[in-house]
């Protein structure tokens, strides 16, 4: 087990999914809990909180999600000798570094970031900062479901990926690019799901093919990412993070576009470009989804009523509020609060 209390480098080297497993949980101290197709570990309280769950959907799919804060930067050196299959992630909160075979540099992974990878037997190396809440979640699969959700379409198949789909080795293969609109709501709805049993597992499959589906459109095509093909500064990243804090600041009476830019030291042009590709949506639809996220985590501590809420958070319509929310989460926010009592 790590000595925690000071940065702690985990390494490991697994032949398959079990064996990282149980080398994860030797390592670190997690402990686990198995329910059928479902698999969670917890950091133990001396490294942090949160969690890591592994989910076997129906399909051949395997959702990942991790919710977590760790006290101190932890470095997992991880080396997996057969890794076959096709994989997307989506950066919900959180930042992290790492290294990938074929890729020149350091990956800055952050916020509003997603990435289709395929990644055989290969080395890779993450640093996990200290005092952050990273929210990931990540689907793995083969080429049948590829196969099934374009059913009766041609594949959009970048060229590097189809040895791969013809069932031969093929080399690594990683296209970022940004988390949509569409993306993020289907990926709160995985992290608050409101259902137990079978129910949740039939919710989680179709928004694992959802987000499968929505990812394979945006990268699975020839030419370069949106990523690559407007890169921003490091500045300039900084102070499209200063705008968002700003818009969070002012929920109620939020800047607008023009004023937010030239309080940032920003053009709106380059404001609205540079907002989409770090956080995978507008500025004022980044906005709109965390007035709804507010208000989401408002209604499951029962500290106000709805239309309380909804005043809250910038509506003054309780109609508008109640159909933008069953909108992001799927449940009415009466019926959230109700599920939450």
């Amino acid at each position: 087990m790590a000595p925690w209390g000071w940065a702690v480098k985990i390494t490991i080297s697994a032949g398959n999914f079990a064996q990282f497993v149980t080398a994860f949980q030797e390592l670190t101290g997690c402990t686990g809990r198995c329910n059928g197709a479902e698999l969670t570990l917890h950091w133990p309280q001396q490294a942090g909180e949160g969690y890591y769950r592994w989910l076997r959907l129906r399909g051949g799919i395997e959702l990942f999600i991790c919710d977590y804060q760790l006290h101190q930067s932890v470095t997992v050196d991880l080396e997996i000798l057969e890794f076959p299959s096709l994989s997307v992630g989506f950066i919900v909160s959180g930042h992290f570094r790492g290294t990938l075979p074929g890729a020149a540099e350091k990956l800055e992974g952050r916020p509003g970031q997603s990435g289709l990878f395929l990644l055989p037997a290969h080395r890779e190396i993450s640093e996990l900062p200290a005092a952050e809440r990273l929210r990931f979640v990540g689907m793995s699969f083969e080429p049948s479901l590829i196969e099934s959700v374009f059913e009766g379409q041609s594949l959009p198949v970048a060229p590097a990926l189809r040895p791969w789909m013809a069932g031969r080795e093929a080399p690594p293969f990683f296209r970022l690019g940004a988390i949509t609109p569409a993306m993020a709501t289907a990926l709160d709805q995985v992290l608050h799901c409101p259902f137990e049993g079978a129910t949740r597992q039939l919710f989680l499959e179709g928004k694992a093919l959802e987000l499968v589906a929505l990812q394979l459109e945006q990268t699975l095509t020839d030419g370069p990412s949106p990523a690559a093909r407007h890169r921003l500064h490091g500045d300039d990243i900084d102070r499209i993070h200063q705008a968002r804090d700003i818009l969070i600041a002012n929920l109620e009476h939020p800047p607008t576009l023009i004023a937010l830019a030239h309080q940032v030291g920003l053009n709106d042009y380059k404001l609205k470009l540079g907002f989409r590709q770090v956080f995978g949506t507008t500025a004022f639809g980044y906005l709109h989804a965390h007035r709804l996220e507010q208000a989401r985590v408002m209604l499951a501590a029962r500290q106000i009523n709805v239309s309380t809420a909804a005043r809250a958070v910038g509506y003054t319509n309780l109609s508008a509020f109640s159909l933008a929310f069953k909108r992001r989460f799927g449940v009415l926010p009466s019926t959230w609060q109700s599920r939450r009592s």
